[in-house]
Order: C-alpha cells, then sequence, then structure tokens
C-alpha cells in the first residue's frame, strides 16, 4: 500500500492542505483499498485528513475517522476542506472541486 501512497505526485503548490475530506459513503460496501491509500499518503505526508467510512473498518488507520455522520457535519467539512476526495463521484461544490 505505501507504495501506492508513494506514486502520488508531489505537489508543492497545493500541500500541505488545510484539510482534506475523505467520502467513503454509507452503501453496505467497504472500501479499504481507498482508506489505506488515503491513510498512508496522510502520514507520509503529514496530512490532516477527515474521514466518513461508513461500513470500511477503521483499524489500524492513522486518520481522524467517522463511521456515519448527519448531512450537515458532513456539509460543514466540505466547506472546511481544502480538498475532498469521493467514492464514486465527480460534482463541484461552491466552486470547489471534488475528485
Amino acid at each position: 500500500m505505501e507504495a501506492n501512497a508513494k506514486s502520488v505526485p508531489e505537489c508543492k503548490v497545493c500541500w500541505p492542505a488545510v484539510m482534506i475530506l475523505l467520502l467513503l459513503g454509507t452503501n453496505p460496501y467497504p472500501f479499504h483499498r481507498l482508506l489505506n491509500a488515503v491513510d498512508e499518503w496522510a502520514k507520509l505526508n503529514k496530512q490532516k485528513v477527515i474521514a466518513q467510512t461508513g461500513h470500511t473498518p477503521v483499524d489500524g488507520v492513522s486518520i481522524e475517522c467517522h463511521d456515519f455522520v448527519d448531512h450537515a457535519q458532513v456539509i460543514d467539512w466540505i466547506q472546511q476542506s481544502e480538498f475532498v476526495i469521493l467514492e464514486a463521484l465527480k460534482i463541484v461544490f461552491n466552486n470547489k472541486k471534488l475528485c
């Protein structure tokens, strides 16, 4: 997994971000690969990441994780974050690119 985290290109313009938000959704399927890759990347880059993990177990990860949160909290985190990583959706929220 660390090899995947290291393969993400370094971006001197954007890092460190104030906060990155990872949204894994609420469907019944876990997404370990994305959670673990973001966690490894965050450790390597000393980056603050908050994750809404849904049904994905969070054993052994170092980023801040929450299983299910209410809609208002998700909107608040989106507004606070500089980058939002979504499981399977690409949209724009208040001129913020969500990847």
